[in-house]
């Protein structure tokens, strides 16, 4: 949840407040950069959102990056067949591109989003069994596929109130 939509304090500005400008922070590096680039944040992050060039080695880059982060940080990670970059849009226009430079599965990329507790209060993480282990031998319909997944998000209790005008879902599926 985000706690910043709910500050006591009325925003008359249209400039995001002080408090919130060290708060969220966009990363692109290398894996031999985890450490010192973690190293010199201005802050200790509550959610780090990340992805991960296909060319790495997912498991390793997870297992660098937990034993870098601060213990309370939720990681949540994904790999990517090409980075959004807006890197380089504040460096130089004319060599800006929406795309990070690197083609798909050459490049070494690690690209995460930090938010500080300034910026989320709360963080649930749950993952669902998409049960298709046995779609290539199965005689499941799709029907079934479907009803078998809705009786696993079913299953999920978020620990805090769900509210349209602070809280951010975010999904990933695997495969």
């Amino acid at each position: 949840m985000f706690s910043f939509l709910h500050s006591s304090a009325e925003i008359t500005s249209q400039k995001m407040p002080s408090a919130l400008l060290d708060s969220l922070v966009t990363l692109n590096f290398h894996e031999n950069e985890i450490t010192s680039t973690l190293n010199a944040l201005s802050f200790v992050p509550k959610v780090a959102l990340g992805f991960v060039s296909p060319a790495l080695d997912f498991n390793t880059i997870a297992s660098k990056l937990k034993a870098t982060l601060p213990p309370n940080t939720t990681l949540i990670l994904s790999t990517t067949a090409g980075e959004l970059c807006s890197c380089a849009l504040h460096q130089n226009a004319a060599a800006s591109s929406l795309y990070s430079s690197a083609n798909a599965g050459e490049g070494d990329n690690i690209v995460l989003m930090l938010f500080s507790e300034q910026m989320v209060s709360d963080v649930f993480v749950a993952s669902i069994a998409l049960k298709s282990e046995d779609i290539g031998t199965s005689k499941k319909s799709t029907l079934e596929r479907i009803k078998s997944i809705e009786e696993e998000i079913k299953k999920i209790r978020i620990p805090f109130k769900v509210r349209f005008d602070d809280t951010i879902g975010y999904t990933s599926i695997d495969g």
